[in-house]
């Protein structure tokens, strides 16, 4: 678990383990693999990254159901 105070970084650490961002200084690793590198896509596929902000409007709430599927919406086909 990742905790901590707004601002302190957490998506930013979340972000760029998973490649999404890439590190000013150093490599992170994802299960192992360099997030640089063409194969974090295989570790990417290990893994469920739901953001805090979704596209959705304000007036329209998610459930706590909907944000658990969304974590497994690469694993189904789309629609």
């Amino acid at each position: 678990m990742i905790t901590g105070p707004n601002g302190a970084g957490k998506t930013t650490l979340l972000e760029t383990c998973l490649g999404l961002l890439k590190p000013m200084r150093g490599r992170a690793l994802l299960l192992g693999v360099d997030t640089r590198r063409r194969r974090i896509i295989h570790a990417r596929r290990r893994c469920s990254y739901v953001p805090q902000n979704f596209m959705k409007p304000p007036y329209e709430a998610y459930t706590a159901l909907h944000v658990i599927l969304l974590g497994f919406s690469a694993y189904k086909a789309p629609f």
